[in-house]
Formats: structure tokens, C-alpha cells, sequence
């Protein structure tokens, strides 16, 4: 194999897009709700802490978020297969903690707080809509150490479907 074909084989491996012709489209909405729930569920937890304690609740807040985002996260991981064969029960948290439907949540959040001149956590509300929060939401980084040499979207679909990837076997 060339050096140019063992290149394009390796980074196949680190590059996941919902355009993927791996999974179909259950199993791709399955594998974003397992990634994403638990980062909306942690903007959701760290603004309605701040939004229910005095102010400056900002480091007890995103270490309340942090652990929610990881009560979660764990589970989500380890369980990954029930939910497989269930999608059921579980597709409706994503309609709440991914995508749009959070995005609204974490701005009527923003809004409250802005309204009661906590500009701050206003601001950390417009940041978690935007999901600039990912980049401090623990389970990001647990899925990133569990996934080994592989995105962790690819990661999160192997455990789920138990599939093997054409770059898997290519490496």
C-alpha cells in the first residue's frame, strides 16, 4: 500500500460525517443522540443551576453540569447495545437534548438570566445554544479516551451495531 492510500485509509478513520455510507440513517441518528445527549443534558444542568442558585454560581454549576453530564454519559456508553435494539425509548431524549430543541432551552435560559441582569451566565447560556459548551462537557473527552484510533462517533457505532469499518480492515 502507498504511502498516499495508507494516508487516506488513516484519516477515513478520524473524519466522521453524517454523509457515511457505514450506517443507515436510524443508526446514524442513534449514534448523534448518544453523542450529543449528554452535551445538551450538561448546558441544560449547568444553566438551571445558575438560574436557581444566587449568583456567582458559575464553578458549582458546571461541576453540578459535569457530573450530570457523566450520570449520563457512563451509562449511555456502557449500555450502548440495549439501546440498539430499543431506539424506541430512546430517540425521544434526543429530540430534547440534541439539536434545535436544547438550542431553544439553553436561550430561553439565557433570556431569564439576562433578565435578571446575570450577564454572565446570560452569556454562558447564548454559549451553550451555540453548543460552545461541547468544549467542557466531560463526556466529550471519555468518549474521546474510549474511542481508540477512530473518531468517536465511529467508536459510539461499533458499540452500538457492532459493525466494522472498511478502514479497520484497510489499516
Amino acid at each position: 500500500m502507498s504511502a498516499r492510500a495508507a494516508a487516506k485509509v488513516r484519516s477515513g478513520a478520524y473524519v466522521y460525517s453524517l454523509k457515511n455510507t457505514y450506517l443507515s440513517n436510524l443508526q446514524k441518528a442513534l449514534v448523534e443522540a448518544v453523542f450529543q445527549v449528554p452535551i445538551g443534558v450538561f448546558g441544560v444542568a449547568w444553566l438551571t443551576y445558575m438560574a436557581v442558585t444566587p449568583p456567582p454560581a458559575y464553578l458549582r454549576g458546571y461541576l453540578f453540569a459535569a457530573a450530570v453530564n457523566l450520570v449520563f454519559a457512563i451509562p449511555l456508553w456502557a449500555a450502548a447495545r440495549a439501546w440498539a435494539t430499543r431506539p424506541v425509548l430512546f430517540l425521544p431524549w434526543r429530540y430534547v437534548f440534541a439539536g434545535r430543541a436544547a438550542s431553544v432551552i439553553d436561550l430561553v435560559f439565557a433570556a431569564y438570566l439576562a433578565y435578571h441582569q446575570r450577564w454572565i451566565a446570560a452569556a454562558i447560556g447564548v454559549g451553550c445554544a451555540l453548543w460552545l459548551s461541547t468544549l467542557f462537557a466531560p463526556s466529550l473527552y471519555l468518549y474521546m479516551g474510549l474511542s481508540r484510533r477512530m473518531h468517536p462517533k465511529y467508536a459510539i457505532a461499533k458499540k452500538l451495531f457492532g459493525v466494522r469499518f472498511r478502514f479497520e480492515e484497510e489499516a
